[in-house]
């Protein structure tokens, strides 16, 4: 299945009006202009056996349990379920989510940081990473607090984690280049963001104070840009242990996406 620009401005005009469908066919003109370009990443600095550095151009987007949209990623880029016609019951329509990385970091410590847990504490929100639980609860002998709860990370239930093997694949994003930075201007949860369209492309029960909502402590880290992200810009692939120990789902992983490297779940690349 190939994008059509026109079908997807026909889809959006069909289902908004005012300003959200004028932010969202721009966004379509925006995306298949960059098509057009045929812009492509510089050479990732990567061989096998080095750990990948993220950093603040680099954003992460999962597929959750969802392997048989590689191929169309691979075709069409990382498009929002509405572009493609699926008008579900989603919490958010019309974006794409990822993970923004605010500094410079390990792969593996941003890895073991979501494969932990949000703890909630005294209306504060603190992520726990991974093997480090005990440590927290030895913290809060000292920390005057009722009780404390927690839940997983958004990233781990959507990215490959340490804390499950549900999730087989993540995509490591670069949008540092001018065409990345154009895309990223429609972040619907960016600070200086319009809330006022930003309901627009929340389902209705959630519109309202969604995004001023402390207790959403994902937020912080969430970007939701419309329509989609292109092909061109996916610089790197993270597997769960399956896929790393499966020779042939990296090789047919490479040959989807040749022009970028795949890494485990430790940060190291595997294949470059």
């Amino acid at each position: 299945m190939t994008m059509n620009k026109d079908e997807c401005i026909e889809l959006a005009n069909s289902k908004y009006n005012g300003k959200a469908k004028d932010v969202i066919v721009k966004q379509i003109d925006n995306f298949f202009d960059i098509e057009e370009s045929k812009f492509i990443l510089s050479k990732n600095k990567y061989n096998v056996g080095d750990y990948v550095r993220l950093t603040s151009d680099n954003y992460l987007h999962g597929i959750g349990k969802n392997e048989t949209s590689i191929k169309f990623v691979s075709e069409n880029g990382i498009l929002s379920k509405e572009a493609t016609g699926d008008f579900g019951n989603h919490a958010f329509r019309f974006v794409v989510g990822l993970w923004r990385v605010k500094e410079d970091i390990l792969l593996s410590d941003y890895i073991r940081n979501y494969s932990g847990i949000i703890a909630k504490y005294n209306d504060v929100n603190e992520q726990v990473p991974y093997g480090k639980l005990d440590e927290f609860v030895d913290k809060m002998r000292n920390v005057d607090h009722f009780l404390w709860k927690a839940e997983s990370s958004m990233e781990v239930r959507f990215m490959p984690s340490l804390a499950r093997d549900i999730n087989q694949i993540g995509f490591i994003l670069n949008l540092g280049s001018s065409y990345g930075k154009k895309l990223l201007k429609n972040d619907i949860n960016g600070k200086k963001y319009d809330k006022k369209i930003s309901d627009n492309f929340l389902r209705e029960d959630l519109r309202g104070n969604f995004f001023d909502n402390k207790d959403n402590a994902f937020l912080e880290r969430a970007s939701y840009v419309v329509f989609g992200i292109n092909k061109c810009f996916i610089e790197g692939i993270i597997v769960g242990r399956k896929y790393e120990s499966d020779g042939d789902k990296i090789s047919d992983l490479k040959e989807l996406f040749p022009n970028s490297y795949i890494c485990n779940l430790d940060g190291m690349v595997i294949c470059e």
